[in-house]
């Protein structure tokens, strides 16, 4: 059979066992206690197969045995919701999670195609119930000041819940610029200013459009605590809280790569949300020696609903 065949039996037998098994409506736990979110770079997560769109054939799949330290690392979290990035596609979520997560009851799987030449997407695969995922990725982005204009890097994903019967998540997925350097721009730092100065204002004219909703944004930000990156994020009038920042910096290194190891990924939560932070159940694991399925560690924060 040839690849292409394979892959396409692949994934119609992926999405008979998802309809099969699919709830008839979509109702979140009303018996839920706590709200727990992830955010991880899965660090290069490409099947075998290979794009024709894209130029993925300058990443080599990931490796079985990096897959499976993924996994575990995220069964271990045992997250509601897991935002991903570096990921090829959602169907690669789903098979991991199929193959090596069935217990943890993940059943709504999404990504979006993404402005990346090298097709890394950002994704998410949720126990509770997806409403709606938009992508963000046409917005123009501009800084006051500056002529040039850019778009987002890969995206931002915007991801609707339905945590109980009752509330509704409005979580944003981010992968913001690396830090290499573009014309005019030293290490990107304009660059990823822009792309949080949009995801502020569309953070915030979702607030105003729903303001019963719960508001959190997480993933890769590439850029430390004291950024121009983070702290316009944070800036007041406070608008989004950091849910780490209890913790000593030693704690919450999230890049583990020497000699550039550093916090960059974060999950910031809105003022309604951050009000049922579980200080004592957010964090990142501790033990690095588990986390060979990636060069960032997954990072956590958990919510009472009581």
């Amino acid at each position: 059979m040839h690849r292409s065949d394979r892959l396409a039996s692949r994934l119609v037998c992926l999405f008979l066992v998802t309809l099969f098994f699919a709830p008839s409506t979509l109702q979140a736990q009303s018996s839920q206690k706590q709200l727990k979110l992830a955010a991880y770079n899965l660090w290069n997560m490409f099947d075998i197969y290979d794009d024709p769109y894209t130029q993925d054939e300058s990443t080599r799949v990931k490796p079985r045995e990096q897959i499976e330290a993924v996994a575990k690392a995220i069964k271990e979290i045992n997250a509601d919701v897991v935002g991903c990035v570096e990921l090829e596609n959602d169907h690669i979520l789903r098979a991991m999670a199929m193959d090596l997560l069935p217990e943890c009851g993940y059943k709504y799987f999404g990504a979006t195609e993404s402005n990346s030449g090298r097709g890394i997407q950002i994704g998410v695969m949720s126990r509770l119930p997806i409403l709606s995922i938009t992508s963000h990725k046409f917005r123009t982005l501009t800084l006051p000041g500056e002529k040039r204009t850019w778009s987002f890097a890969r995206d931002l994903v915007q991801v609707t819940v339905q945590v109980t019967d009752s509330q509704i998540l409005d979580v944003f997925l981010v992968h913001f610029k690396s830090k290499r350097s573009t014309s005019g721009d030293p290490e990107s730092g304009k660059w990823r200013l822009a792309e949080a100065t949009m995801a502020r204002q569309i953070m915030e004219q979702t607030r105003i459009a729903h303001p019963d909703h719960w508001i959190a944004i997480m993933g890769d930000f590439n850029d430390t605590p004291e950024s121009k990156t983070i702290q316009h994020l944070l800036a007041k009038p406070a608008f989004l809280h950091d849910t780490h920042s209890h913790l000593p910096a030693d704690n919450r290194i999230t890049y583990l790569h020497k000699p550039y190891r550093s916090t960059i990924d974060y999950i910031l939560a809105g003022p309604q949300l951050i009000k049922h932070l579980d200080k004592s159940k957010t964090g990142l694991p501790a033990d690095e020696s588990k986390l060979a399925g990636s060069d960032h560690a997954p990072i956590f924060a958990t919510f009472n609903l009581n």
